[in-house]
């Protein structure tokens, strides 16, 4: 039992970490900063190494407030920490350990880098614990893919509304390269047709009024979404994008006809 002001304090760092990791959930697909030699690459490290740290700081604080280390049981845990350790041990044996470490180079998949991805996993599975937090969290993603998508194809379209030079290639976008966006708006794609087949309600806070309004157009809006992102893909055409969308569609299929014999 914690004392009223434990709690409060409790609440308060809480409500830090959830924040940091709502803004790195939205924010991450589409940063990036008009200036440097890498504009999206290092800033958007820049951005997930500030608000990992702040989350990070924050459950620190939390966890000196209430006196309790908070972790969750699942082998997930266990695999993303054995992955980090084996991402350790290559770069202990690596040829040139400052540039696997991270120092030389700016490289997403450094040891340092590898470290920050474990410890967001790591947050938000002690933050996001209820079913409120991790349908927020999916609809802010949702909703990021949104954005991306949206202004994706008005790139795709001819249509830049940015003003920057660099921006004004066709393989701009804020994710990386043009394969790297096939890559994620695939995720995004599965994602949305899983909750269609599925048919969970991702929304928050269902019982809201404004919600029930906005829940009558959001399916509807998925659908959209889907064609659009398709249609995006089909431009693209990366084959890496096409076989994991089967493998991802075949369990999908399996998901439907086990659920059908329940």
């Amino acid at each position: 039992n914690l004392k009223s002001g434990s709690k409060k304090s409790c609440w308060i760092w809480d409500t830090i970490i959830k924040w940091a990791l709502y803004f790195l959930i939205f924010l991450v697909p589409l940063f990036f900063l008009p200036w440097g030699s890498s504009p999206v690459g290092v800033n958007k490290q820049f951005l997930v190494t500030v608000l990992i740290a702040i989350a990070f700081i924050a459950w620190l604080a939390k966890t000196i407030a209430v006196s309790r280390l908070f972790w969750v049981k699942s082998p997930l845990n266990l695999a993303v920490l054995f992955l980090v350790l084996v991402w350790g041990l290559a770069t202990y044996f690596s040829v040139s350990r400052p540039q696997s470490l991270g120092f030389l180079s700016v490289e997403p998949d450094s040891l340092l880098n590898i470290l920050k991805y474990g410890l967001a996993f790591f947050l938000v599975s002690v933050t996001f614990r209820k079913e409120k937090d991790l349908k927020k969290a999916i609809f802010i993603f949702l909703v990021s893919i949104a954005v991306l998508t949206v202004s994706s194809a008005l790139k795709f379209v001819g249509f830049n509304f940015l003003p920057w030079d660099f921006a004004k290639t066709v393989d701009f976008n804020p994710v990386g390269t043009i394969n790297g966006l096939g890559l994620f708006l695939g995720f995004g794609l599965v994602l949305i047709i899983g909750f269609l087949v599925g048919e969970a309600d991702v929304l928050p806070n269902a019982g809201s009024k404004i919600i029930v309004k906005i829940n009558k157009f959001f399916k509807p809006s998925l659908v959209v979404l889907a064609l659009i992102i398709g249609a995006e893909l089909l431009l693209i055409n990366f084959r890496m994008v096409w076989w994991a969308l089967a493998g991802a569609m075949l369990f999908l299929v399996a998901y439907g006809f086990a659920k059908e014999a329940q």
